[in-house]
């Protein structure tokens, strides 16, 4: 059993939660790094994130493009972090996470990360039981795909949305990865944008067309039963929530479970954001 699943047992015996915190290596150099590290450790993470710096983290914001440019000026690249994590290992057993973009990962070689980062201690670079994701991109994504399901990572990473109202996939883009996604049995996390339950255009007047978390759930369904494009597409297009909670309340326990195989996780600015709305209607209960 790996030191993350461990980790993640003995938060779910107590009822607790996880404090994981991302720093990206190298920013402002590999010592301020490395002591970062220890004291997050020091602190209480139970799993740290470790971020690769890229050139073109265009999925993330400000603050994690500024600390990837910082760091590459400074000449860091995966050779350097995985030596970082060997001093750190030192110190510490704390889990830490490789953070990346699929481009460096590529470049240095999958087999060859595996081996390296296993001989220093970094964890999910080559651990099928533990949830490794890895972003691909937001069109053109079968060969990246393709590289997931054949490295050993575990899920596949998609991002729903961002800050500019062009950062959100339309319905057909989201629909062609959950269908690529289910088809090859990959799970995956969406992250950005999962507000509201439902599809919705976004009220801070960016004129944002955001996707719904009832509609993914669905969709993932759909994708998983007929793997037609545009039939998951219709569905991340309804904008009402009857026909998906109707949708849904026919689901028994083995539907569950596989679309929660299937679809592990998501991620937004507030995760809690859609409650209200799954309250409204009616799939959760009030607190």
């Amino acid at each position: 059993m790996s030191e993350i699943t461990k980790r993640f047992n003995a938060l779910k015996e107590r009822g607790g939660k996880g404090f994981i915190p991302f720093v990206t290596a190298g920013d402002p150099d590999l010592e301020t790094s490395r002591r970062i590290v220890l004291r997050l450790a020091e602190l209480g993470a139970d799993v740290i994130e470790l971020g690769v710096p890229f050139s073109d983290p265009m999925a993330d914001g400000p603050t994690i493009q500024r600390s990837s440019e910082r760091a590459l000026r400074g000449g860091i690249g995966i050779k350097d972090i995985l030596d970082l994590v060997r001093k750190v290992r030192l110190e510490t057993r704390t889990p830490i996470v490789l953070f990346s973009y699929l481009n460096p990962l590529i470049r240095y070689g999958f087999e060859r990360l595996g081996n390296d980062a296993a001989a220093v201690g970094a964890n999910l670079a080559r651990l099928p039981s533990a949830v490794g994701f890895l972003e691909v991109p937001r069109t053109g994504f079968d060969a990246a795909l393709d590289l997931v399901e054949s490295s050993g990572w575990h899920a596949a990473k998609y991002r729903t949305g961002g800050t500019t109202p062009e950062a959100f996939p339309t319905e057909a883009e989201l629909a062609s990865f959950l269908v690529a996604s289910t088809t090859r049995g990959l799970p995956f996390k969406l992250t950005a944008g999962l507000h509201h339950a439902v599809r919705s255009t976004a009220y801070d007047g960016s004129g944002s067309e955001q996707h719904g978390l009832l509609n993914v759930l669905v969709a993932t369904r759909v994708a998983q039963q007929v793997g037609d494009v545009t039939e998951v597409a219709a569905v991340l297009a309804q904008r009402e929530p009857g026909p998906l909670v109707e949708f849904l309340e026919a689901w028994d326990e083995p539907t569950c479970t596989d679309v929660r195989r299937a679809f592990l996780s998501f991620g937004c600015c507030g995760v809690t954001d859609p409650i209200d709305d799954l309250v409204a209607a009616g799939v959760l209960d009030a607190a």
